[in-house]
C-alpha cells in the first residue's frame, strides 16, 4: 500500500497544499494524474507530489494521521508528466 501525497487541482488559495490519498498497488505513480473524490466532489483531478510506501493496514494509518483516509478511484496516466 502507498500512502499519496496529491496536489488537488482547483482554484482555491485555502487548499493550496497536498492532501493524503491511499493506493493498494505497487506501481510508480509518482508525478502522475489520478481521479480522487475531494469532499462532495468526484473525480476530481490530482498530482500526485510524494508516495510512501507501507506495511500498515488504512485502519492503523487512520488512527495514526486522525482522520479517514480515502482511496484514490483512477490513475489518469500511465507514466510520469512531471
Amino acid at each position: 500500500m502507498q500512502v499519496l501525497k496529491v496536489l488537488i487541482e482547483y482554484g482555491v488559495v485555502s487548499i493550496d497544499r497536498t492532501f493524503d490519498y491511499l493506493l493498494n498497488s505497487e506501481k510508480n505513480v509518482k508525478g502522475c494524474r489520478v481521479l480522487i473524490d475531494f469532499g462532495r466532489k468526484k473525480d476530481v483531478v490530482g498530482y500526485v507530489i510524494d508516495s510512501e510506501y507501507t506495511n500498515r493496514t488504512k485502519e492503523e494509518l487512520e488512527e495514526e494521521y486522525g482522520f479517514e483516509l480515502k482511496e484514490i478511484n483512477k490513475i489518469i496516466d500511465d507514466e510520469s508528466l512531471l
